[in-house]
């Protein structure tokens, strides 16, 4: 009996150092990408808009990006990771609605930020091959447009977020995920 008591009296034994180190990671890497993400983004901002720099259409491609980095930043870190890190609850866990729409918003932002550096590449691409026709390629009408029609439909196309995540019980607890029992997600996004 003496053994017995003396084990339950003893401390139990401290977490695992992974996880340890992956909280720290978590809460102060992702603070530290907080604090650099939204003044960096805001200035790239600040000075993409200046009217010697905001005549080209590599400063409009250039603008979209800072806005979507800014916005992924925002919409990630601080309305999530921090929250989770720093209570041990996942923000996302509270509502349907909240869990889809972070969802929706961080993959579309997201989508649009790759598309965005594509129509960067195509039109440098352009630029370099063909230097003497590209004036009549690259254009801000053709800019503005291309970044117009990408968001739509990259705005269309993570709208499955709305019936592929739902909240489904887990232990006991409600966590964010993707719906399993739903076809779309089970057997056609797999190939998208």
């Amino acid at each position: 009996n003496s053994t017995i008591k003396d084990t339950l009296s003893k401390k139990l034994p401290p977490d695992f150092i992974e996880a340890k180190v992956s909280h720290f990671f978590w809460l102060y890497g992702q603070a530290f990408n907080l604090a650099i993400g939204v003044p960096g983004n805001t200035l790239s901002l600040m000075v993409l808009r200046r009217r010697k720099m905001s005549q080209s259409t590599s400063s409009l491609y250039l603008q979209m990006l800072a806005i979507t980095d800014l916005s992924r930043t925002i919409i990630g870190i601080p309305a999530r990771h921090l929250i989770r890190e720093m209570t041990g609850n996942d923000p996302l866990s509270t509502s349907w609605w909240y869990c889809v729409c972070w969802y929706y918003l961080l993959k579309m932002t997201t989508a649009y930020n790759h598309w965005i550096m594509a129509g960067v590449s195509v039109e440098r691409c352009i630029a370099i091959a063909f230097p003497l026709k590209s004036k009549h390629f690259i254009t801000m009408k053709n800019a503005k447009r291309f970044l117009a029609i990408s968001f739509l439909c990259v705005a269309m196309y993570t709208s499955h977020f709305f019936k592929t995540y739902t909240l489904v019980d887990r232990l006991g607890t409600k966590v964010c995920t993707e719906n399993q029992e739903d076809y779309f997600s089970r057997k056609v996004r797999v190939w998208l």
